[in-house]
């Protein structure tokens, strides 16, 4: 057997695994490892690193200042008019686990805790009666 015939396959069969294994983090992106949607490694350096592509997912966001706009809402004032609510957030991504568990898969960030928006309405609602 031509030792050429062994090394090829051989040689693109590393290939292939090492760029499937290995992922790379810009100096301006943070990035997560996650194992089955639970975080296992966050805040890696800028550098080449590898990974089990079966198992881990890899999630990058930039680290730069983003800005995630909520859902519109509609109060209700307490001259019983309708308000709507627009309203945008602005962070930076200082740690992206926690910017993963805040936020979510997905990137959106919605207020969906009624704490939250009662407190909202409270505060609307006390800044109309002054």
């Amino acid at each position: 057997m031509n030792p050429a015939q062994v090394l090829l396959p051989a040689g693109l069969t590393t290939l292939v695994l090492a760029s499937i294994t290995a992922f790379y983090v810009a100096e301006n992106k943070k990035t997560i490892k996650s194992k089955f949607d639970e975080t296992v490694h966050s805040d890696y350096q800028p550098d080449i690193h590898f990974n089990n592509p079966f198992v881990n997912n890899i999630k990058t966001y930039d680290g730069r200042v983003l800005t995630l706009k909520t859902k519109s809402e509609q109060l209700l004032t307490s001259e019983k008019n309708n308000l709507t609510v627009n309203s945008s957030d602005s962070l930076p991504v200082k740690k992206a686990g926690l910017f993963y568990i805040t936020v979510g898969s997905k990137g959106k960030f919605y207020v969906t805790n009624p704490g939250v928006r009662e407190g909202r309405s409270n505060i609307l609602s006390s800044r109309s009666k002054k």
